[in-house]
């Protein structure tokens, strides 16, 4: 076994390891103590028992694996992935993410009414410029050039192969000449690092939108994100993010997952079957794993950055919209 193979199925193995509860320090050392903790697992969407005596672990950390096992291994859990990317396979997205977070679409077309309180009067004077960080295979971006006729998209992006996909639906849809799509890292539009990011995105911003993309984020530059975003904006505007928030305690933790494990089967599927199509996601940029903040957070942070009022139009569970507007004067 060669030592990229081997590494991964380590990897793997502590990972269904660490999904019960066991420590990589800790991890068993014998097919007994492996099969006692972890009878099933899964592989390629479906459940299926693992032979872990073909699994030996010995105190050398050699490891041998069963080479029919080794076919198990899906692509998704070995594939590198960026942050936000979600999937390994861009084409499973659209579909997998609405599997993965409940009333997705409810979501999205609340989020682009919340921009819509800026977008439609400032329409009504030209046409209406709005920021949009983290456009992913560009469902939002579908939502607001079809809700509003006269507004322009500027979609920002790090990664190539979402911002392909969503060039295709835009092009299909006849948007593509209102749309400017910039491949690049918000987060160094967010340092001022990017003189070309800058002037790429411009200014007379009327809105700002982002789904599922500043939560990747450290806190600080959530903040700093955040206070660019409102130097950015034009008196009056807006600014709403659709993310998950932190639950704020354990039990609330247990209720969030609870009612994501109803949706899956709602759907006809499975956390775990949606969870095995997902990729290795590896830090890229300023964005790296999940770090989620409490919507009490999320709310100071706005507040701190220069917006007033604040609010949070639609919440389900810990997926909420919040944001808010630059004041006037």
């Amino acid at each position: 076994m060669d030592k990229t193979t081997r590494f991964t199925v380590i990897s793997f193995c502590q990972q269904a390891w660490a999904s019960r509860g066991v420590c990589a320090e800790t991890a068993p050392r014998s097919s007994k103590e492996i099969r006692a903790i972890s009878n099933l697992y899964l592989f390629n969407g479906t459940l299926a028992a693992i032979a872990w005596d073909e699994l030996r672990y010995d105190c050398t950390g050699k490891t041998i694996f069963h080479p029919e096992l080794m076919g198990n291994l899906s692509e998704s859990n070995t594939k590198t992935i960026f942050p936000g990317e979600v999937f390994a396979d861009t084409a499973q997205f659209d579909r997998g993410i609405r599997t993965l977070l409940p009333r997705y679409d409810e979501m999205l077309d609340a989020i682009a009414r919340c921009a819509g309180t800026v977008l439609e009067p400032a329409a009504q004077n030209g046409t209406a410029k709005i920021l949009e960080l983290g456009c992913g295979t560009g469902e939002l971006t579908r939502q607001l050039l079809s809700r509003y006729r006269q507004v322009e998209v500027v979609a920002v992006d790090y990664s190539a192969r979402m911002l392909q996909t969503a060039q295709t639906k835009m092009a299909a849809e006849g948007y593509e000449n209102r749309v400017r799509w910039i491949e690049a890292d918000f987060g160094a539009w967010a340092n001022g690092e990017n003189e070309e990011l800058t002037a790429a995105i411009g200014g007379g911003i009327h809105a700002s939108v982002s789904t599922l993309a500043i939560h990747h984020l450290s806190d600080e530059m959530k903040q700093k994100l955040l206070g660019r975003i409102c130097q950015s904006l034009q008196p009056g505007g807006c600014f709403f993010n659709a993310d998950p928030t932190l639950p704020e305690n354990d039990a609330v933790a247990r209720l969030h997952e609870s009612i994501r494990e109803e949706w899956a089967a709602s759907q006809g599927t499975t956390m775990e079957a949606v969870r095995a199509q997902i990729g290795n996601s590896q830090p890229y940029g300023y964005s790296g794993k999940d770090c989620l903040a409490t919507l009490t957070d999320q709310l100071q942070m706005l507040k701190l950055a220069g917006f007033n009022p604040v609010t949070v139009p639609w919440k389900y569970y810990n997926l909420a919209i919040y944001g808010g507007f630059v004041p006037t004067r």
